[in-house]
């Protein structure tokens, strides 16, 4: 008799990783986008731009210092927010239900496929219920759902590194430096 395999475990990703995401909010709404992430000193970048549209949007959020920056290098503009939310660490999320595991790829030969975990729960925060799914070796994010009426938010992550390839990309531009901290856009978790 073979010994069961030990279910897997909720993972944290690397402390410093970055990589390339696309969404879609419901049936209509779908952006490219690429992110930043450095748990270690709770700062998140995300660039996001919209197919067939010359909308752009760049946010830098600096948990610590609690401001985010909406940054347009078009407009030479930056718009600082004060910020009140605890760092979203990209690590599947406490109280997680494990659901599955299944290869993407083969199994037929070694290195073929990747092997992935698939979890559940619901999220206080969005009101919702959501599922995740990274790969087992690494915890690195594949693919998330989050259920906001009247809506399923869906992210799907590719082109993963370990480490920040331009650590530049966490401090706010120069033209950045003359804006204040708006309280009226003040944002809180």
């Amino acid at each position: 008799m073979q010994a069961e395999k030990p279910r897997p475990t909720p993972c944290k990703p690397p402390p410093l990783f970055q990589g390339r995401f696309v969404a879609t909010i419901g049936h209509d709404t779908t952006f490219l986008g690429e992110y930043f992430s450095d748990d270690y000193r709770e700062k998140f970048r995300m660039r996001i731009s919209f197919p067939n549209k010359t909308v752009a949007l760049d946010q830098l959020t600096l948990f610590r210092e609690k401001s985010m920056y909406d940054i347009s290098y078009e407009h030479k503009t930056c718009e600082k927010k004060s910020i009140n939310l605890p760092f979203p660490p990209m690590a599947i999320p406490p109280g997680a239900v494990f659901e599955k595991q299944f290869v993407l790829g083969s199994l037929s030969e070694p290195g073929k496929g990747l092997l992935l975990n698939v979890w559940s729960g619901t999220d206080p925060q969005v009101t919702g219920r959501y599922e995740v799914t990274s790969t087992e070796d690494g915890c690195l994010p594949i693919s998330t759902r989050h259920y906001k009426e009247p809506d399923w938010h869906t992210a799907v992550f590719h082109d993963a590194v370990y480490g920040i390839e331009d650590p530049n990309v966490f401090i706010p531009p120069s033209f950045c430096k003359t804006s204040q901290a708006q309280n009226s856009n003040e944002v809180d978790g």
